[in-house]
């Protein structure tokens, strides 16, 4: 099974949707029931794995280098918070 796949199949789970239609919404999230550690650490796992796999790629690394990077104004414009953007650049690294 595809980690999309598996990703579609726990939003169903824990909303009821698969595409989350209805469990998110202004104010909150309804939740049914809440996800498995078990599942969670499995999905993280091969998430991991698809990120390593793509790092190690010279055209994704190419294509992705310089991608959605936004000036202070830009960011500003766009309403994106101090905190986010902060929180961004202190986890972000590529390469």
């Amino acid at each position: 099974m595809t980690l999309r796949e598996r990703l579609l199949q726990l939003n169903e789970t824990v909303t009821g949707h698969r595409l989350l239609r209805g469990g998110v919404h202004y104010g909150g999230a309804t939740l049914l029931k809440l996800p498995r550690v078990d599942e969670l650490n499995e999905i993280a796992r091969a998430f991991h794995e698809l990120v390593d796999l793509a790092r190690a790629n010279n055209i994704v690394m190419d294509r992705f280098t310089g991608t959605g990077v936004l000036s202070a104004e830009q960011a500003a414009r766009s309403a994106c918070s101090a905190s986010s953007l902060e929180r961004r650049r202190s986890t972000t690294t590529l390469g």
